[in-house]
């Protein structure tokens, strides 16, 4: 089996059209409001890094933590 190189990539060739992120804060009347969504952040870094879907999933929920 012939080893193969991994491929170089740019920031081009990355579609993160339907992740985003959505942040509100209130400092007086404590309300802290987080949405993500990270889909196809997670799903390029699986492709990239070729993981499990199980570290995949936990990879997930790291970026959740992320502020």
């Amino acid at each position: 089996m012939e080893h193969q190189q991994p491929a170089e990539h740019t920031h081009d060739d990355i579609n993160l059209q339907d992740d985003y992120l959505v942040k509100a804060l209130c400092l007086e009347g404590k309300v802290r409001i987080y949405a993500v969504r990270t889909t196809q952040l997670v799903d390029e870094c699986q492709r990239r890094h070729d993981t499990w879907a199980t570290t995949q999933r936990h990879l997930a929920d790291l970026f959740l933590l992320v502020p």
